[in-house]
């Protein structure tokens, strides 16, 4: 259900073929296509002769970049998000800019972003968490040594 700010309060956009025409303009606005190259710096072909492109983007995405360039906040944008109507859009928005993100992330810097993207985004992690309540003292043994093993096995 949308939220509405005050009395007569009127959103954005009434619809989502609204909200997708204006965030279709933003990505656009910054949005252009880039032959790939090979390592003799010469273009890739497909089979049949075209050249390979990638979409590229002349400044990165954002979602606050975004929200500024169509006219609402990020509680706004948040709303559009839950409502059931505008979904489909947003994720693609959003989908867009993590897809950038993860690409970029995974070229150029190949450690501490791609891990926080992993952990982050995906729910990976290279903690691991352990509950113990009402183990006996074995049991917990039992446990740490297995911890130990697996960090062993880790390293």
């Amino acid at each position: 259900m949308w939220y509405q700010a005050g009395p007569g309060r009127k959103r954005n956009y009434e619809t989502a073929e609204a909200l997708q025409e204006a965030v279709d303009k933003y990505f656009e606005s910054i949005t252009y296509k880039k032959v790939v190259k090979g390592a003799d710096g010469e273009p890739i072909f497909t089979e049949d002769g075209t050249p390979v492109c990638t979409i590229a983007f002349a400044v990165p995405p954002t979602n606050e970049s975004l929200c500024l360039f169509i006219g609402v906040g990020r509680m706004t944008w948040s709303r559009y998000r839950a409502d059931e109507e505008f979904q489909d859009v947003c994720r693609e928005a959003d989908l867009k800019i993590r897809a950038w993100r993860t690409e970029e992330v995974s070229t150029r810097d190949r450690t501490q972003g791609l891990q926080f993207l992993l952990s982050n985004d995906s729910g990976m992690s290279d903690n691991v968490k352990v509950e113990v309540n009402s183990s006996s003292m074995s049991e917990r043994k039992n446990i740490l040594a297995k911890l130990a093993q697996m960090q062993e096995d880790f390293t």
